[in-house]
């Protein structure tokens, strides 16, 4: 009798009582590992070529890329020649350590591929990177527990995700992304926030500069920048179904403030344009006291940095609650048919904080959809 069948065997006679004891998770994850692996091994008996033939025409989790690898490679050299050489570009393994995602980002985990070895196929390539920066930082502060050497980390990798994506133009269930992360230590001042969103936002606005000479056309270029923290305010102040509200962070037409008649303007060109009594009213002074500082520090300068871009405030983003702490930002822009896409996403998170279980670290990702950009921007 092979290792795994005498496991089998224990699990089925001792440890579980009820099949709801694995629907449960009152399994060691070694067990169930075994357990899985003897089940897939007496399925795989059953199947066919025929089988095989008919997963890769009706699967859509195995259909190939819709462009050519030569395309993506060529892509990725554009970026790569945009990326300040401060970020490590690595290599990431295709998988993870199972429940990554959902420890740390919330991301449900019947979106993420888990596998019968307890790892989990890469759902978001910037939950890997933040595993890096945090074993770097974890480097730095065990010499110097008040460093604030910042660790920068970015890689062009396919990830792939459970949800169905057929109402949302171009999304696919499997897709390249480029991501990158800065992991660093609060110093005051919003200094590293702010230093960190010019960084980062001019990766992808040098990129849609360059690549207009290399075949491409992105216009009508828009970054928006929020603090999630007003949504978060008004979920807690109007007693809001959160569920409800994630569920409709990618339905067309969904206003938050509309639903539920908040007096503030969703979209604004400046925080000044904010009424201090509005503000007051709805508690909101500690978020939009803060965007007016990212607005005087970072935005300020990415303005004159770039006058084709527009940059506006998004004060009633939902997408991103239970995801981003605090500061956050999207880029979106016009293909030459007019349509909008959204390119580019980032912020700030909480997950140096809980991976080296210090309040003071800070962290900021962001990630383009390379695969996305080459389908739709080609001229």
């Amino acid at each position: 009798m092979k290792n795994t069948d005498v496991i089998v065997k224990r699990i089925l006679t001792k440890e579980i009582s009820d099949i709801s004891d694995l629907l449960n998770g009152k399994i060691e994850p070694t067990d169930l590992q075994s357990f899985l692996l003897s089940v897939y091994e007496n399925l795989v008996t059953r199947i066919d070529i025929r089988n095989i033939s008919r997963q890769r025409e009706r699967n859509r989790f195995v259909q190939p890329c819709g462009i050519s690898q030569r395309e993506i490679i060529d892509f990725d050299k554009l970026i790569y020649g945009i990326v300040p050489k401060i970020f490590n570009s690595i290599e990431l393994s295709p998988v993870n350590p199972i429940g990554l995602n959902s420890v740390l980002s919330k991301i449900n985990q019947k979106n993420v591929l888990s596998t019968v070895r307890n790892v989990e196929v890469i759902a978001d390539v910037t939950t890997a990177l933040a595993l890096e920066c945090a074993k770097l930082r974890n480097i730095v502060i065990r010499n110097n527990p008040m460093s604030a050497e910042e660790s920068h980390f970015c890689t062009s990798h396919r990830s792939i995700r459970l949800q169905q994506f057929e109402k949302i133009p171009g999304f696919t269930p499997h897709f390249k992304v480029f991501g990158a992360c800065s992991a660093g230590r609060d110093v005051g001042h919003e200094k590293f926030e702010v230093e960190n969103l010019i960084r980062h936002i001019s990766i992808y606005l040098d990129l849609f500069e360059e690549v207009g000479r290399n075949g491409y056309l992105a216009q009508d270029v828009v970054v928006y920048i929020s603090d999630i923290r007003i949504t978060e305010a008004l979920i807690e102040r109007f007693k809001i179904d959160r569920q409800e509200i994630m569920a409709n962070t990618q339905t067309k037409g969904f206003k938050l403030f509309n639903r539920y008649g908040v007096a503030l303007s969703g979209t604004i060109l400046s925080t000044s344009e904010l009424a201090e009594d509005i503000v007051r009213q709805y508690d909101l002074n500690y978020p939009l006291s803060f965007l007016r500082e990212i607005e005087g520090k970072a935005v300020s300068k990415l303005r004159k940095k770039y006058p084709s871009a527009i940059f506006c405030f998004d004060i009633e983003r939902v997408a991103g609650i239970g995801y981003y702490e605090n500061l956050c930002f999207k880029i979106v822009a016009k293909n030459k048919e007019g349509i909008t896409f959204p390119l580019v996403d980032g912020g700030m998170t909480d997950w140096t904080k809980k991976l080296l279980a210090s309040k003071k670290e800070r962290l900021l990702t962001s990630g383009f959809g390379s695969e996305l950009f080459c389908k739709n921007f080609k001229k």
